[in-house]
């Protein structure tokens, strides 16, 4: 949680400044106003000086350090992600270092490293943030619940792509540097997003087995979250391609393929036959 967020929204850049100075001496804001290396002295009439109180107001939310730590590394992420977002943007092309960047935010380079592994790190997280994004907005609207897995499905497509056209510049030049001629491969900077789209899709369809929107089909169904993600490869690849206005061929495919791929893992003629000759061979 932000310290803004603990101050209900109401905190200032000299607050967080203060933060921010505390941090780098390790300790929280209860813990430097209690410190007696820090106390004041009493104002007359033996009332705290002002500052102590607001100190004590603001510290009051911070019991735990950690809660704290954990803080003001998440504002750091945001700080340094929004500069690289920017950077690229504006010059097409990654900082040629991290020194580079880290001197333009005004941080020591060792506190890149200890968020971050390389650029690379921050681009998967972009990336696995856009699909966060779009499975908690999707999520939100008040016919979610009342969706099968198909409209599930294609609820976060549609909502992915509001979220990329908004941010299409990078989303664009992301996927057109890193996206590989066979569409099986899978770039490196999608790998944290698989990983989420995957374990999403898994939780549709086992809700779709429930409800019978889907086939029971134990020899085959443990590969379907992989096989929808070449489905999500090939559309994220249609947008990276697609020249229309507002990405309305995208849209277009992002039906056609979610309705195709739910008719085949749904129960079809396939799945009568076999049911036929279980009938026959158990008679």
């Amino acid at each position: 949680m932000d310290a803004g967020r603990h101050l209900g929204g109401t905190a200032s850049a000299d607050t967080l400044r203060l933060y921010g100075l505390l941090n780098r001496r390790g300790m929280t804001p209860w813990q430097h106003c209690c410190s007696a290396k820090y106390q004041p002295r009493p104002a007359k009439g033996g009332a705290p000086p002002a500052w102590r109180s607001v100190l004590q107001k603001v510290a009051a939310p911070f019991p735990e350090p950690t809660a704290w730590h954990g803080g003001y590394h998440y504002m750091e992420k945001d700080r340094i992600k929004q500069a690289y977002l920017d950077f690229v943007l504006n010059e097409g092309r990654p900082p040629q270092s991290v020194f580079k960047l880290t001197q333009q935010l005004g941080i020591a380079e060792q506190e890149f490293y200890k968020l971050y592994a390389n650029f690379e790190s921050i681009e998967r997280e972009l990336w696995a943030d856009f699909g966060r994004q779009a499975r908690e907005a999707a999520a939100t609207e008040p016919v979610w619940e009342g969706y099968g897995s198909r409209e599930k499905l294609l609820a976060f497509y549609y909502t992915l792509l509001e979220i990329l056209k908004q941010n299409r510049s990078y989303a664009l030049m992301s996927l057109r540097r890193s996206l590989h001629r066979v569409p099986a491969l899978t770039p490196q900077v999608l790998d944290d997003f698989r990983q989420d789209f995957e374990r999403f899709v898994g939780d549709l369809l086992a809700a779709g087995r429930v409800s019978g929107e889907i086939a029971n089909r134990p020899l085959v169904q443990e590969g379907y979250p992989r096989f929808f993600w070449q489905q999500a490869l090939f559309v994220l690849g249609f947008f990276a391609k697609d020249d229309t206005v507002n990405f309305e061929r995208t849209d277009a495919a992002v039906e056609k393929a979610v309705t195709l791929s739910f008719d085949l893992v749904g129960r079809n003629t396939l799945d009568s036959a076999v049911d036929f000759v279980r009938f026959l061979v158990g008679k």
